[in-house]
Formats: structure tokens, C-alpha cells, sequence
């Protein structure tokens, strides 16, 4: 990949990471702050977890949609099943993460983001479906670089390749 191409994914990659941060972490901050419970976590420590946790995961889910797509053998669950797994994952340790911190409105904090999540991975995999049909069956990708279980599925162009 050339470097004008790098440094944009890398530039896409930063923002990505710092607006999940401030976008989430602030809604995790609101939704709490009108919280009665006083054994539970103060509003700024439920925003801060959420905050980090939303950056974390942003970096992991495309990569965990982009592998487990790759993996699967072609059927039309492809396209929702990464998409499943990858929510449950980064929704369950979300869940665990304000648990242990005592988030006091763990429902509302939570829902917006995992319905948005699993949207983005639904549309990561649609993209993914197209960019298949799309391109030739040669070069980029193979069974071992990407963890595909077919190598004539990984004879593709890896939209993740740096």
C-alpha cells in the first residue's frame, strides 16, 4: 500500500478511535447523570469506561467482521453471523467492564452502542460481499494471511492490508 493510502487509514483510524471515545463516553456520562443510585459508579467514571471500551472495540470490530467473513464458507448467514459474533463479544465485555465499574443504567448505556455496532458490522460485511463479487479472483489475500479456511474465498483483494 502506498503511503498516501496509509497515512489515511491511519488518519481514518485515530479520528475513528477519538470520536468513539468522545461520542460514547459522553453518552455513557449523560445517561448516567441523572442517576439516583448512590452506591453506583459516579456518571464520569461510567463515561470514561464507556469512552475507552467504544475506542478499543472500534479497532477490533472491523478486523473481527473482516476475519470472520473470510472464514465462513459462502451461505447467506456470511453476512449477519460475523456480525452477531462480533457484537455478542465486544456488547458482552462492554457489559462485564460497567458491571465491575457499577454502572447504575448499564441498559441505556449500553443499547445505543451495540445497536450501532451491530448496524456497522452488518454494513462491513454487506461492503465485504460486494467487494468479492466485485473483484477478480487473484492475488492479495491467503488462506494463511488472513485465517480463511478456503483458498480460492482468500484469493482477494484484503480491504485491511497496510
Amino acid at each position: 500500500m502506498d503511503v498516501v493510502k496509509r497515512e489515511s487509514n491511519s488518519l481514518y483510524k485515530v479520528s475513528s478511535v477519538v470520536a468513539a471515545f468522545f461520542i460514547w463516553g459522553g453518552w455513557g456520562y449523560f445517561i448516567n447523570s441523572g442517576s439516583a443510585n448512590h452506591d453506583a459508579a459516579s456518571p464520569l467514571i461510567s463515561g470514561l469506561v464507556q469512552g475507552t471500551g467504544s475506542s478499543i472495540i472500534t479497532l477490533i470490530m472491523l478486523k473481527s467482521v473482516t476475519h470472520l467473513y473470510y472464514w465462513l464458507d459462502p451461505h447467506p448467514l456470511r453476512l449477519i453471523l460475523p456480525a452477531i459474533l462480533t457484537t455478542f463479544a465486544t456488547g458482552s465485555s462492554m457489559a462485564l467492564a460497567h458491571t465491575l465499574a457499577g454502572t447504575s443504567n448499564l441498559l441505556g448505556t449500553l443499547a445505543p452502542g451495540v445497536t450501532v455496532a451491530f448496524c456497522f458490522n452488518v454494513a462491513t460485511a454487506i461492503a465485504l460481499s460486494r467487494t468479492e463479487h466485485r473483484l477478480p479472483q487473484e492475488g492479495g489475500l491467503t488462506a494463511a494471511s488472513d485465517g480463511c479456511r478456503s483458498e480460492s474465498r482468500c484469493a482477494m483483494v484484503n480491504p485491511e492490508a497496510e
